[in-house]
């Protein structure tokens, strides 16, 4: 039996009670998983843009990014935020790599002139990753990218984990929040959503979430992006991908040891 292959979407913060359940998981797993880990970084560039005197714009949802804004979105997820997060997790005993996803991991392409520096990712070089593996070392990927012409492009981190667990043929794409599912409010129903209890959905199908997140006001803001990129990824191969509380490790050795208990809302093929 082959080992399990994740791919981790966290948030940006580098605070070490944010990142020691993965940490802890992670350890406890040992050499049951091989993992990648994607990193956001959301609010730390809202602040640096603001003391830097750059105004952040939003479309969708999505970081309008300026030739300003994205020396400074550069700076402060390949640097600053990878560099932070690949030391805490040394601290608290892994073997890590940082990666810079612009450092020839991840190719991809502008939104259009509207959005200047903001892109998708359309193409995942996974070398610098197995490589990594082979070395023994967990690796962190910042998620930045480079057009063909290499030009510099910021992409948002949940779908640059999907683009990544799908290039890699993960088993599991697994995005970290602070909540213990997915909430659908109680009214709403559709074919393949199964619920634990009230609004707490515990399976949904993808073609189930992407309908749903055709109508307002089901998922929030910040749970959107995160279901449209789960659905993306399950739609491309990925086995499964879970919306799970990533601040108790026990949550995610159930996901990997227990998955029937549901310990987090799980999208599945149709």
């Amino acid at each position: 039996m082959s080992t399990p292959l994740w791919v981790v979407k966290l948030g940006g913060s580098v605070e070490r009670a944010g990142v020691a359940p993965l940490a802890t998981f992670l350890r406890q797993a040992g050499g049951r998983l091989r993992a990648a880990v994607v990193h956001g970084g959301g609010p730390e560039i809202t602040r640096a843009l603001a003391a830097a005197g750059i105004e952040a714009v939003f479309r969708d949802g999505l970081r309008v990014t300026s030739e300003a804004a994205a020396r400074v979105v550069r700076r402060v997820l390949a640097e600053e935020i990878n560099g932070q997060l690949v030391n805490v997790l040394r601290e608290l005993g892994l073997s890590v790599e940082g990666i810079a996803g612009d450092d020839g991991v991840l190719t991809g392409r502008s939104f259009g002139p509207d959005w200047a520096q903001t892109g998708y990712v359309d193409h995942v070089d996974p070398g610098r990753l197995t490589a990594a593996w082979e070395r023994g070392r967990l690796p962190v990927l910042a998620p930045t990218a480079r057009d063909a012409a290499g030009r510099w492009l910021n992409v948002n981190a949940d779908d640059a984990a999907a683009a990544v667990a799908t290039a890699l043929g993960a088993d599991a794409l697994l995005f970290l929040t602070d909540v213990p599912y997915v909430r659908v409010p109680i009214d709403v129903d559709e074919p393949g959503l199964v619920r634990r209890e009230g609004e707490a959905a515990v399976v949904l199908t993808a073609a189930g979430a992407e309908r749903l997140l055709e109508r307002e006001g089901v998922f929030t803001a910040g749970m959107r992006p995160k279901i449209r990129a789960a659905v993306a990824a399950v739609n491309a191969g990925v086995a499964r991908a879970w919306v799970v509380d990533g601040r108790d490790p026990a949550v995610l050795l159930a996901v990997l040891e227990r998955p029937e208990e549901h310990p987090g809302t799980v999208v599945v093929p149709a």
